[in-house]
């Protein structure tokens, strides 16, 4: 068979000699997909995830995102085989394996707690995997060498775990994962200790990486940029259900929720009654959409740069307001504009029409004017 490594800037294919046992490695090159169907499960009496159902597509790098204990790392744990489900199959390259062991699986976790051997130095931390599966020292060497580069590893490699900071500790364990090549890599909240600098960095190589080898990529996370920026597809989580799914663009342009629409990104969201036809009545006024209601009373939302900010009416959907904040961002102004009872939220570029105190019009245009479903 040929394996895909990174050296340093190059992406090397080669033949090399299968090591692994035919079972599990057939099944995974024969299938396409990670599958959860109904999964459950409940800590005592507070249930964590409610029949959770998603697909992932072989080769894809998808991310759970959502805030602190929406479920997101139960479910990650439920895929790796460290927690059992209460109801529900995990189905892992088209094979069956809600009752295999952890060790049986063919995928490694790195964890938001490091989970780095105390007794071994960094460099036999990352190679531990591989030994323990009895690799060729030369293949050990040169998995080694892609993935200490990647992640700036090489002054690190005879220091002991409690002799790093935690920022080098999760990129320890991040390379003692992508050493071992799985079929799937989990990782839970794997960038939360590295700096700023360095975090950038991470994600683009991360997908670049993952990209190479063609390789199911799952990532835990509650960061949206992290999440924008790494992921194909995007699950976003909230009281242990899923309330959207879809690429980056597709969850941030057309949240389907008031949760979706708040958590990732900032959103202007107004209550509104369902009008006849492709109107709703708010407190800004009747604004034409594009997407029929299916309720009586509910909500849309619009991105505050979406909303236009105008010293003349626009022609739809507009309404007149007074600009009572401006806060400068670098490479855009946050104006917020209030309208009545309303404080809408304005992204745009500094103008005259931005200095607090200023009579100006607002306009929402109907293709980005997004019908929630609640």
């Amino acid at each position: 068979m040929r394996r895909i490594t990174l050296k340093g800037n190059s992406i090397v294919s080669e033949e090399i000699q299968e090591t692994e046992p035919a079972g599990l490695r057939a099944e995974a090159l024969a299938k396409d997909e990670l599958t959860i169907r109904g999964v459950s499960k409940s800590f005592g009496h507070v249930q964590v995830l409610h029949q959770v159902s998603l697909s992932i597509t072989r080769g894809e790098y998808a991310t759970l995102l959502g805030p602190s204990g929406c479920g997101k790392t139960t479910l990650l744990r439920i895929i790796a085989g460290l927690e059992i489900a209460d109801a529900g199959r995990v189905l892992l390259l088209g094979q069956d394996i809600t009752d295999v062991p952890a060790n049986k699986r063919s995928v490694n976790t790195v964890f938001q707690n490091y989970a780095l051997f105390p007794h071994l130095r960094v460099a036999d931390n990352i190679a531990f995997g591989l030994r323990a599966r009895k690799f060729v020292q030369a293949e050990i060497d040169r998995r080694m060498a892609a993935a200490v580069e990647m992640l700036e590893l090489g002054d690190f490699l005879a220091r002991w775990p409690d002799q790093l900071s935690g920022g080098q500790k999760q990129r320890v364990a991040l390379a003692r994962a992508l050493v071992n090549e799985p079929e799937v890599l989990l990782l839970d909240e794997p960038m939360s200790a590295l700096d700023a600098r360095l975090r950038a960095e991470v994600q683009i190589d991360l997908r670049r990486l993952q990209k190479a080898l063609n390789k199911t990529f799952i990532h835990v996370t509650h960061d949206q940029d992290e999440a924008m920026t790494v992921s194909d597809r995007i699950f976003v989580m909230n009281r242990g259900a899923i309330e959207q799914s879809g690429t980056p663009e597709e969850i941030y342009e057309h949240p389907a929720t008031r949760f979706v629409a708040q958590f990732l990104g900032a959103a202007n969201v107004l209550e509104a009654r369902s009008g006849e036809g492709l109107v709703v009545d708010t407190a800004l006024g009747v604004l034409t959409v594009t997407q029929m209601p299916a309720w009586d009373k509910g909500a849309v939302a619009i991105r505050p740069e979406r909303v236009l900010l105008r010293a003349t009416k626009p022609a739809t959907n507009a309404a007149r307001g007074v600009v009572t904040e401006t806060i400068y961002r670098g490479d855009h102004v946050d104006v917020y504009v209030r309208v009545g009872t309303l404080n809408l939220r304005v992204r745009t570029h500094p103008s005259a029409e931005t200095a607090p105190g200023k009579h100006v019009y607002v306009g929402l245009p109907p293709e980005h004017l997004e019908v929630l479903r609640d």
